[in-house]
């Protein structure tokens, strides 16, 4: 085959690979994950706000470290999801669509940089490894700056090995490594050793352009200032205060947990065996970092490159040594996104060993004349047979865990990281926002930072950036405890406030709430249940209660009720579209035999004939909580309704009746005179 029919073919595979890898990230891209992490919302909302204003969601114009959640993170990332987010509006989709093309960009350069080390095969294998990795794949999908951890040292190395070629490659060596420092943050630390080691390596054909060099090291020192800086000022140690462990333990504890921690991340139990569910926002559930059937590769990949002993791939090894020293300083190490540092190395090792046992499985010209087949070639042979099996397996299962069943699992862990259908409780809040006093939103997911829910609301609702950043001038500090129209955090002392409010929160803040509620609607999880956004009415500081004494089949006391919208008179006036929050204290005169139903309805006056009323809330009390088969004779039981009034109510009068009935039946339960539902208050729409 002629040169020319071989590089047509390499170039196919390749376009192949690359055409992989984007399907495997772009697919369901917006629902998959299905909710947002939440930095995430913030390096969207960043984007957002600087596609729009020029300046990020506090103001800042052009920042080269937004702030962020106080951690200041680099903001390459962020403008990189510009674009994205300018054509084509902020959505999950546009803020995770950079990180795709990184992931597919990142195949691309490991797969120069593979084939420089170890040769065109093993960089294609290497590609083809790092195109399905279980480990990449995810985090290729999520709109974060993780995934520029691995594509920046990769994309120095490939341009320092075309500048021992080319010297003026070796110039943008330095810019590239520069512009890489402002992608994750714990590049920082690593970035400067795996560079002293390619200088190292490569000393020789490095002091021959040392002129290039020179204006390298220039753009790369010029570049670098700014970060490095910044790292000193106090808000540059911000997030190194929350990571770094040596000045939160004593020394000898600190050594202990650097070296375990660096061995961790070189230890097959963290790189071919699945993670524990802490980590399913980095990682699959059923798969390790790397398939199992690559170990074996590696193994072969490392014993080549001892045979062979070439310092490129010597260099590679020494890559892969040093990766951890980077980043074994973080508290939460090891951790999937972090060891992106060595994202093209375990790869092209094994590329590396496919590439060599391949050679093996090869016929020589004098055994494929006798047609006889070699010990070696037969053992890899069956080797490689193996591996494909085992490959085809450890694939499927990737693929199987990745579209099917992370989507169900990774949203029930406690934590819920994916703030799963916030989403939707974010849009039924838009709906019915009008008809509350106040809206509510409760931290949902690390409480102790009000502005995470605040995030999410903003992102979600698109909120327009420059009110966004009025209001960080405003509020100053406080800025997340108002979005807009959206109270944020402090639910409690917010709640005491007189009115009906509506409420976003937890389902473990709603169920510990003393203050009279209706639970709108739960967003369950697909399997079970865990901790989705719940939508609530709250009632604030109530009025006089009003008596009502009247009892329901003889049984049920309803003892006195609080209207809380309104100051109650004997004409209260209301809106079209205002939510009516009623309290009831009901009491139980005996054992009840059933487990009645409440209805309250609005009508209008001497509607007693059969027809739907204007509007409604039927369901069993306390949220289905407290059956009234569970009441205690002389039980008090006080709960909470909401009816919504309509937009379209016409001007006039109208009454809110209540009454008991029996869901298996039907049959309402008899009250005063005999009549099966009573007048509460009058009500007047102007």
């Amino acid at each position: 085959m002629d040169l020319a029919k071989q590089k047509l073919i390499r170039n196919l595979w390749l376009v192949l690979i690359l055409w992989i890898a984007f399907l495997l990230r772009v697919y369901h891209l917006q629902s998959l994950p299905n909710g947002l992490f939440i930095d995430e919302a913030a390096r969207g909302y960043d984007a957002f706000a600087i596609a729009q204003t020029g300046a990020d969601m506090f103001g800042q114009f052009l920042p080269l470290f937004p702030r962020g959640f106080d951690d200041y993170t680099p903001g390459l990332y962020t403008y990189l999801t510009v674009p994205f987010v300018y054509f084509l509006d902020l959505s999950r989709f546009s803020t995770r669509y950079a990180a795709v093309w990184i992931g597919v960009f990142t195949v691309v350069v490991a797969y120069l940089a593979i084939r420089t080390a170890f040769g065109r095969a093993a960089g294609l294998a290497g590609a083809a490894l790092l195109a399905v990795s279980p480990w990449y794949v995810l985090l290729s999908r999520i709109g974060t700056e993780w995934t520029l951890l691995g594509l920046g040292p990769t994309l120095t190395i490939v341009v320092l090995y075309r500048g021992l070629q080319r010297p003026a490659w070796l110039a943008a060596g330095g810019a590239v490594a520069g512009l890489s420092l402002y992608g994750y943050a714990p590049v920082k630390a690593f970035l400067p050793l795996l560079l002293a080691a390619f200088g190292l390596f490569y000393w020789g054909p490095l002091w021959r352009q040392r002129r290039a060099l020179l204006a390298a090291g220039l753009i790369l020192a010029l570049l670098a200032y700014p970060v490095y800086r910044f790292s000193l000022t106090p808000e540059g140690q911000i997030r190194l205060g929350e990571i770094y462990y040596f000045d939160k333990l004593p020394l000898q504890e600190s050594l202990y947990r650097f070296v375990a921690n660096y061995l961790a991340y070189l230890s097959p139990s963290f790189l071919f065996r699945p993670l524990p569910e802490q980590v399913f926002v980095q990682s699959l559930r059923d798969v390790g970092l790397l398939y199992g059937f690559e170990l074996p590769l590696i193994v072969v990949g490392i014993i080549v490159v001892f045979r062979t002993g070439r310092r490129a791939q010597y260099f590679w090894l020494a890559w892969l040594l040093l990766a951890p020293l980077g980043i074994n300083l973080h508290i939460q190490s090891p951790r999937p996104a972090l060891w992106l540092t060595a994202t093209p190395v375990l790869h092209g090792l094994a590329g590396a060993g496919l590439a060599y046992l391949m050679g093996l499985a090869r016929r020589s010209p004098g055994r494929a004349e006798t047609g006889r087949i070699g010990r070696r070639q037969a053992i890899a042979l069956i080797l490689l047979a193996g591996l494909a099996v085992m490959a085809g397996w450890n694939i499927r299962t990737m693929v199987r865990d990745l579209f099917y069943e992370f989507p169900v699992y990774s949203i029930s862990t406690e934590q819920n990281w994916w703030a799963y259908d916030l989403e939707r409780a974010m849009a039924d809040v838009r709906q019915l926002a009008p008809a509350f006093d106040s809206v509510i939103l409760q931290p949902f997911e690390l409480e102790a930072i009000s502005y995470v829910s605040g995030i999410y609301f903003a992102f979600y609702d698109r909120f327009p950036p420059h009110r966004r950043q009025a209001e960080v001038l405003r509020y100053g500090e406080e800025a997340w405890q108002q979005v807009g129209p959206v109270a944020v955090g402090q639910l409690e002392a917010r709640l005491r406030q007189p009115g009906c409010h509506l409420a976003v929160m937890t389902p473990k803040n709603y169920y510990s709430l003393p203050l009279p509620k209706n639970l709108l609607k739960s967003y369950n999880l697909p399997d079970r249940p865990a901790n989705p956004p719940v939508l609530a009415a709250a009632a604030g500081a109530l009025p006089e209660w009003q008596p009502a004494q009247v009892v329901f089949g003889e049984q049920i006391l309803l003892e006195r009720f609080a209207l809380v919208s309104k100051p109650v008179t004997d004409r209260s006036v209301i809106e079209p579209g205002q939510a009516l929050c009623l309290v009831l204290s009901w009491q139980s005169a005996g054992n009840l035999a059933a487990d009645y139903t409440v209805f309250i309805h609005l009508v209008q006056p001497n509607s007693d004939s059969p027809g739907p009323p204007l509007a409604q809330h039927d369901g069993p009390p306390v949220d289905g909580l407290r059956p009234t088969r569970s009441w205690q004779p002389g039980e008090r039981i006080e709960e909470m309704r909401v009816i919504i009034v309509p937009a379209d109510t016409p001007k006039g009068d109208y009454h809110l009746k209540i009454g008991w009935y029996d869901p298996a039946s039907g049959a309402r339960l008899p009250a005063r005179d005999q009549a099966d539902q009573v007048r509460l208050v009058e009500l007047q729409v102007r």
